[in-house]
């Protein structure tokens, strides 16, 4: 009878390790649609920006030089515009929660995105925003036909990569060491994770070094970074250099180091101290001699 029982197990045991073996890895199956704000008909900002379309039109002509008319593709483009925050250090906050971060980007600046693709063998990216007193149009980003504007979907494809899971995430651009648009992830509550939109985030230090970056399971080819860590890191470095044009990066050497302010902290009264200790060392040694030379 034990030896019965002793077989069932062994066979149970295998059979629980085939199932899942083939079981599914289940992914996070997002669109871009469920995970960042879109500018739809009863968004409060929707006439604001709606009503600029004749100023719009006036910068696309100057650069596709299209027609007068006003394209179809127009007005169906105003519900793909997306909401991109920028200029809001976030990573300074010494917070994850959620609630505090969406605050401080909402309390800062944000833009929306309106993408026109394939005019005249090019595709735009229309900037509009609120400059504090009125709703402006900036500088249009130009690129050629085939090349997606797009930096939201670029990132939800890259969040799908995530094992399952309800997540919401923001599009921010501007952080400190980290010009381009990137999306920031939450889940349950608190920012998870750093995602790479249009553009990979350049990292340098050793490969052990970017790997304690990455989310679990990632490589860097993935885009997809701890949010936690990257703070830790950007905190850490110091101040970006304004006069290095597209000079900013990440630099994993900085994970496990104090920032350079604290450092300033401790290392001149250390520096003064020792500097006093030889003073009084040098004073001693000459008495001693004087007193041994009488």
């Amino acid at each position: 009878m034990k030896r019965f029982f002793s077989r069932l197990a062994s066979v149970l045991v295998a059979c629980a390790l085939l199932l899942g073996m083939a079981a599914p890895s289940f992914s996070a199956k997002i669109t871009s649609g469920q995970l960042f704000e879109f500018l739809t008909q009863d968004n409060p900002d929707y006439t604001s920006v709606t009503a600029l379309e004749d100023d719009i039109l006036k910068e696309l002509r100057s650069l596709a030089g299209f027609d007068r008319d006003i394209p179809e593709s127009l007005i169906h483009s105003y519900t793909d515009a997306y909401k991109l925050y920028t200029n809001t250090q976030i990573l300074s906050m010494d917070t994850t929660d959620e609630g505090e971060i969406r605050t401080a980007l909402e309390d800062g600046t944000y833009f929306w995105i309106i993408p026109f693709p394939n005019i005249n063998g090019y595709s735009y990216n229309v900037p509009v925003f609120w400059d504090g007193e009125t709703w402006e149009v900036g500088s249009i980003e130009e690129y050629e036909e085939g090349d997606n504007p797009s930096y939201a979907a670029p990132a939800a494809q890259r969040i799908a990569q995530l094992p399952q899971g309800d997540y919401t995430a923001v599009l921010v651009g501007g952080l400190t060491h980290i010009q381009q648009p990137v999306a920031v992830v939450f889940e349950n509550g608190e920012a998870r994770y750093i995602v790479e939109s249009r553009s990979p985030i350049p990292l340098e230090g050793t490969e052990a070094q970017k790997q304690r970056l990455l989310a679990e399971g990632t490589s860097e080819s993935d885009g997809i970074f701890q949010y936690n860590k990257i703070a830790q890191v950007v905190n850490n470095m110091p101040p970006p250099n304004p006069d290095l044009m597209g000079g900013d990066f990440i630099d994993a050497s900085y994970l496990d180091s104090s920032s350079t302010s604290n450092q300033m902290e401790w290392v001149l009264p250390v520096g003064l101290g020792l500097a006093g200790i030889l003073v009084i060392a040098l004073i001693v040694a000459v008495v001693v001699r004087r007193r041994r030379a009488a």
